[in-house]
């Protein structure tokens, strides 16, 4: 029997997290956050939606709410110039 496909938004998204992890020491202190958020969605997918690929807007809206909240985060901590 071939591989699930059913599995591959859920797989995606904790990869997707596990690559947030380990870029957590070169960038903002808040994307930890983001990364256990990809990592709580990706759960959440593989534990109850058996058919994640009849959902596109499922994977979607996963990764679109999740790196708006990187850029969010990102954004937050940008230097700025101060005014003296």
């Amino acid at each position: 029997k071939g591989f699930n496909l059913e599995l591959l938004p859920g797989l995606w998204s904790l990869l997707f997290s596990l690559g947030i992890f380990a870029s957590r020491p070169y960038l903002p202190r808040g994307v930890g956050w983001v990364g256990a958020y990809f990592l709580s969605a990706g759960t959440l997918i593989l534990f109850f939606c058996e058919k994640a690929l009849s959902y596109p807007y499922l994977m979607g809206g996963v990764f679109g709410v999740g790196l708006l909240c990187l850029a969010y985060v990102i954004y937050q901590n940008l230097e700025r110039e101060t005014i003296q």
